[in-house]
């Protein structure tokens, strides 16, 4: 089984601190929270640990380590049950998609990755028990290089779709690679 407090370490070091790049179109972030995300969770400042009830610019900064782990146990791991899937690498790989991506194009990514190793899984976009079963059923490295795929195609296309959003390729390709 895989462990939270060993992946969640590997997604603070990719998502960094706080940043406020206008060619990013989650807005500001902190620690991979950006504020378009934060807005579709419904969640307020004072969810954050902030002490004001309206979102101010820079006011992510203020947001701590502690309350990000928080969140990102709730929102993404234990919503998505990661632990259900046996290798760590494996499940970090899909956690680290998840929040860089969204669940629902992490998960499609990962049932694409397990189907291109050969499981028979329904592709649509739930990583529920069928499908951690069918990528459990993969060796791990082979997994995280299908799933690896998956991910450069996916951020390489996004780059295609929209130029502006080259500045962020190089760590994306890298991001897709971690693992391997």
């Amino acid at each position: 089984m895989s462990k939270f407090e060993d992946a969640i370490n590997v997604i603070l070091v990719h998502e960094g601190g706080w940043v406020d790049n206008p060619a990013d179109p989650g807005g500001e972030t902190q620690m991979g929270w950006s504020t378009s995300t934060i807005r579709k969770l419904g969640l307020t400042p004072r969810d954050l640990g902030l002490d004001q009830d309206e979102f101010t610019p820079g006011c992510l900064k203020a947001v701590t380590q502690a309350t990000c782990i928080r969140l990102y146990r709730q929102y993404f791991w234990d919503k998505y049950h990661y632990q259900l899937l046996a290798d760590q690498v494996v499940a970090t790989k899909i956690f680290d998609c998840s929040v860089n991506c969204g669940p629902g194009r992490a998960a499609t990514m990962a049932q694409k990755a397990a189907a291109a190793c050969g499981q028979q899984i329904a592709v649509d976009g739930s990583l529920g028990p069928k499908s951690c079963a069918a990528v459990n059923a993969v060796p791990a490295q082979t997994f995280v290089h299908a799933m690896a795929d998956q991910m450069r195609s996916y951020y390489n296309g996004l780059v295609a779709a929209r130029p502006s959003l080259a500045v962020f390729k190089s760590n994306w390709l890298k991001r897709a690679a971690w693992g391997e």
